[in-house]
């Protein structure tokens, strides 16, 4: 997957001020240039999300 920027952004005026980043603006002209050959953005709402860490993963509560 991508560049996920949910932690970061949550919406209106985070959202302008990321998009108009100095930084960010340089950084897309790079990528655009350099890396990749196309690109897309979904832009959505999430009902919900769910992950692990390695580090977080249960023992098996089966023991043989």
């Amino acid at each position: 997957m991508g560049h996920p920027i949910g932690e970061r952004v949550r919406g209106g005026v985070d959202l302008t001020r990321w998009r108009t980043d100095v930084e960010h603006r340089a950084a897309q002209r790079r990528g655009r240039a350099e890396w990749y050959e196309s690109c897309t953005l979904h832009v959505a709402k999430v009902e919900r999300s769910r992950g692990f860490g390695r580090a977080e993963v249960p023992s098996d509560p089966v023991v043989g």
